[in-house]
């Protein structure tokens, strides 16, 4: 006995469904991934997200992406400021959840101080006491100019240098530095970065700057702010985070 063959085209149909069920699926899919993130609190995340698909935390200001098993942090910044009005500081408070595993800061400011130049400087979580070393090594012109650290602890990090009052009008030091290990509580936290200033036409700064704060707490905010003087309107900087 012979096998039952379907009377040509009586499949047709049912594969033609599934063809067309499956290109809604692509179209929805395509349309979710090219929108942009949809904006929505972190409890409130789409129930049938697709791979790639991108949401904004409204309550967080965090992006998060779906990778198809959770939702996950790619590396993005989380806050800046732009000075309109001279301030003393620039404070930035980093989020414990979801906890970014290395911070970067990338600055630009000028301090009102009645010098040439002065350092840019930075504390974590907000402590001011005699916690820090730093080590830099910079040129100035032509000539090595400033190298070396405190010889003690000290109450803050040199991560740059920047112009002040006296330095020719519109310009600003430029620099930026990392903070690996930054949600780990086991270890001292590192900061390392370079920096440029032009002060003059012929008068400039550039060198690596660093430093250790002995201290193995999470860090939960970063304070940038010059040693001499105030930030002058137009300083800006930018917080980034990486898992």
């Amino acid at each position: 006995m012979t096998g039952y063959t379907p009377p040509p085209g009586q499949g047709y149909g049912a594969d033609q469904a599934n063809l067309r069920h499956r290109v809604e699926m692509l179209e929805r899919q395509i349309a979710q991934l090219t929108s942009g993130p949809v904006a929505v609190l972190s409890t409130g995340r789409p129930a049938t997200p697709v791979i790639g698909q991108q949401i904004l935390e409204t309550d967080t200001g965090l992006t998060a992406q779906w990778n198809g098993t959770a939702w996950v942090y790619p590396p993005q910044r989380i806050a800046q400021k732009v000075l309109t009005v001279s301030q003393s500081s620039i404070v930035f408070s980093v989020p414990a959840n979801p906890a970014f595993s290395t911070l970067q800061v990338s600055w630009t400011a000028r301090s009102d101080f009645a010098n040439t130049a002065t350092y840019m400087c930075v504390q974590l979580n907000g402590d001011s006491g005699s916690h820090y070393l730093w080590q830099i090594n910079q040129a100035n012109n032509a000539s090595t100019a400033g190298s070396g650290n405190p010889g003690a602890l000290t109450t803050l990090i040199h991560i740059g240098t920047m112009a002040a009052a006296t330095a020719t009008a519109s310009l600003f030091g430029n620099g930026e530095f990392v903070l690996p290990n930054a949600s780990g509580t086991s270890t001292y936290k590192l900061a390392s970065g370079h920096a440029t200033s032009f002060n003059a036409v012929n008068n400039a700064y550039a060198g690596a700057y660093g430093g250790i704060w002995e201290n193995t707490a999470a860090i939960t905010s970063v304070t940038l702010f010059a040693e001499s003087g105030n930030l002058v309107a137009g300083s800006s900087a930018f917080l980034y985070g990486m898992p």
